[in-house]
């Protein structure tokens, strides 16, 4: 029979062999720095996407989605469509591929993929006496999301300018898309049914972009979950929500939770209930930008169009969230950074926005560079 010292041996053997099957399987992530990273930002120079030769282009919500296919996709709303001087009769949003390379801005086109002839011209409005609008896009594991809400005209006295978002979903990137009920290139109804996410909490839902098609690395349970965010159409209150990857094809709002404070990488802090939901951005913080990872440097980066360009940094999703920079001056609607375009090091990005939609010279894509200026710490500390 084996001795008592050789049971110790072998047990501490299959033990040490667990330890490394397990952290095999679940590497931990770094810990992170928690105190803000940059120090500044500057934007070098801007391009207006009309005076590109050949190219021109009417509308706003210029939102990008970097797929499998290696495409950026790009949507415009309120739109001329691509290629078309006349805003009339155009159509209230479409679906663009962006080819080229900021860099190069004379490389720069975009192609329409799909001119969503279903949801209306231009300024076409339904029996609510709103029209439709897109407002963010992401793709995720060979899927095209793309959030769309309704948006009450110029003029209109009622509360809440945005509502009643609802998510729609391309698997043949942007040529076919699915609603949440069901329906196939159509919009949702116009009754309560029709829309995901009812009232103005959570009309700007914006996805939290990580690398292209959503691969994302070893931090937040990004791996696990796929963030967004908006703006209250009100109060410009910034809140977050969250949805299993597994679950996000299924189109299901009740499957969505909403973070209700603190560390957010634990379950107990969000709710499935949209009234727990507690602002990582407060009151007039601005209305919805695009939310980026920069891996290289391992931040967040927010922009948000109020009182000018702002640029915000976090190190989660969830914040604390500090203000980088502001820029009264620059009126950058609609704000997007797309990440295919990160530099290596992750101090180069590219903003892409619409303006001042009274003045058709504005009304268009402008393409921005910003160059973020870092401290000289480092982004990340040891491994917990």
């Amino acid at each position: 029979m084996p001795s008592r010292a050789l049971w110790v041996i072998s047990a501490s053997a299959v033990l040490w062999c667990i330890g490394i099957a397990v952290s095999a399987q679940a590497p931990r992530a770094a810990a992170v720095r928690q105190e803000p990273l940059f120090v500044g930002a500057r934007i070098e120079s801007t391009v207006r996407y009309n005076d590109i030769p050949g190219v021109t282009v009417l509308g706003d919500t210029f939102m990008p989605a970097w797929a499998d296919d290696g495409n950026l996709y790009l949507t415009s709303c309120d739109t001329s469509g691509w290629d078309v001087k006349s805003l009339l009769p155009g159509h209230n949003f479409e679906l663009g591929v962006f080819k080229g390379d900021p860099t190069n801005t004379t490389s720069v086109h975009v192609h329409v993929v799909n001119p969503m002839k279903a949801f209306g011209t231009a300024m076409q409005r339904g029996s609510d006496d709103r029209t439709w609008k897109a407002a963010g896009l992401a793709s995720v594991d060979g899927v095209l999301y793309l959030t769309i809400n309704r948006h009450r005209r110029e003029g209109d006295p009622s509360p809440g300018w945005a509502d009643n978002a609802s998510i729609l979903k391309s698997s043949d990137h942007g040529r076919n898309w699915t609603n949440h009920q069901g329906q196939h290139n159509t919009p949702p109804t116009l009754d309560v049914s029709g829309s995901m996410f009812p009232g103005t909490a959570f009309p700007f839902l914006e996805f939290v972009l990580y690398g292209q098609d959503g691969r994302a690395p070893l931090v937040d349970r990004a791996r696990e979950f796929v963030y967004a965010y908006s703006t209250d159409s009100i109060t410009n209150v910034a809140r977050l929500l969250r949805v299993r990857r597994t679950d996000l094809p299924s189109l299901r709002a009740d499957q969505w939770q909403y973070y209700k404070g603190g560390d957010g990488n634990g379950d107990a802090n969000w709710s499935s209930s949209a009234a727990d939901a507690v602002p990582i951005l407060g009151k007039g913080a601005g209305v919805s930008g695009e939310i980026v990872y920069d891996e290289p440097l391992q931040r967040y980066v927010m922009t948000q169009w109020g009182r000018g360009l702002r640029l915000y940094e976090g190190p989660h999703p969830w914040g604390d969230w500090t203000l980088i920079k502001s820029w009264p001056e620059i009126d950058a609607r609609f704000s997007s950074i797309p990440n295919k375009f990160i530099s290596a090091d992750g101090k180069t990005l590219w903003l892409f926005y619409s303006s001042d939609y009274h003045k058709m010279y504005k009304y268009t894509l402008w393409i921005a560079k910003i160059t973020l200026e870092v401290t000289g710490a480092s982004p990340k500390s040891s491994a917990r």
